[in-house]
């Protein structure tokens, strides 16, 4: 499993500010709103936090399998280009099952 990334964290804390300041607003704020607008805050907070649950498991994961995937492949011809001293697209051409 990889650790996350920065904006993965920032979108998580982020998002438990927001449910600070929505629970600091309606508790804590003096204005007696009701569990009305309690339970319809809750509700809109737990169908944002599906929607980012998703998003980083659909969007977020892949985009940091791609970016990883480039970072091994770039090592992997910085080092070919590193110890040869010809162009790598003919050893590339010849070998096109070549596994970067």
């Amino acid at each position: 499993m990889q650790k996350k990334k920065w904006y993965e964290w920032l979108v998580a804390l982020v998002f438990i500010a927001m449910v600070g300041l929505c629970v600091y607003l309606n508790v804590f704020s003096g204005q007696g709103e009701g569990v009305s607008n309690i339970a319809v805050n809750a509700a809109m907070f737990l169908i944002v936090a599906i929607i980012l649950i998703s998003c980083d498991r659909n969007s977020f994961a892949p985009i940091n399998d791609i970016i990883s995937d480039l970072c091994r492949v770039t090592a992997k011809i910085r080092d070919d280009a590193m110890n040869s001293h010809a162009f790598l697209y003919e050893r590339y051409k010849e070998n096109t099952g070549y596994a970067l």
